[in-house]
């Protein structure tokens, strides 16, 4: 009986890694170029990265409950998502040599928002990364929602603002549920080799 429990586990370690393989290589995000890069790469002294969330509306399927659509869920899920950029793509800059500061600034129609000096103080040299949600997609099942995005990246000059580079990048398909603490891991690695393969240090 032993043997057989053991032969059991065995192969259900073995079904439990070839899922998350799976699930693994299906989480690798999309991307579209908007603006290219200049072809010797752009140099920078540091990173100001700002994420940027604009009102958001969902989108969804039949499957995709109204209060999926109407309620605040895509801006609390975009906040969770600045907050993960803040936690996981900020040290992956900094590994590779490039210093950078992170702020974050939710748009209000009719007031203005925070200048940059105020944001990045001291930081005009720098150039500056503004990661925005464009949209935000909403799928569920009868237990669970998962919201996926589409960022937009715009890499700026510094002083005078001049956008160098733009991507469009569309989070997997295979986003794991809102629920799950890890979902938005894949998409910002994505972001951070995106960027790394733009950016170098001077």
């Amino acid at each position: 009986m032993r043997l057989f429990w053991g032969k059991v586990m065995k192969y259900l370690r073995v079904v439990f890694a070839f899922c998350l393989i799976t699930l693994l290589a299906g989480c690798e995000s999309s991307s579209v170029v908007m603006r290219q890069a200049p072809r010797e790469g752009v140099q920078v002294t540091g990173l100001n990265v700002l994420f940027r969330i604009e009102p958001l509306t969902a989108v969804g399927g039949p499957s995709v409950p109204r209060s999926a659509i109407t309620g605040p869920r895509p801006i609390e899920e975009a906040e969770r998502l600045g907050n993960e950029i803040k936690e996981r793509l900020i040290p992956q800059f900094q590994a590779k040599g490039i210093m950078a500061d992170y702020a974050s600034v939710q748009v209000i129609r009719g007031v203005a928002p925070p200048s940059l000096n105020r944001l990045f103080p001291g930081g005009q040299a720098k150039h500056l990364l503004v990661i925005t949600p464009v949209a935000a997609n909403v799928t569920c099942s009868s237990l669970s929602c998962a919201t996926r995005f589409t960022l937009s990246l715009s890499l700026r000059a510094p002083v005078d603002n001049r956008e160098v580079w733009n991507l469009r990048l569309m989070q997997s398909e295979m986003t794991p549920t809102n629920w799950i603490a890890s979902r938005n891991h894949a998409m910002i690695d994505d972001i951070a080799k995106a960027v790394l393969a733009v950016v170098r240090p001077r």
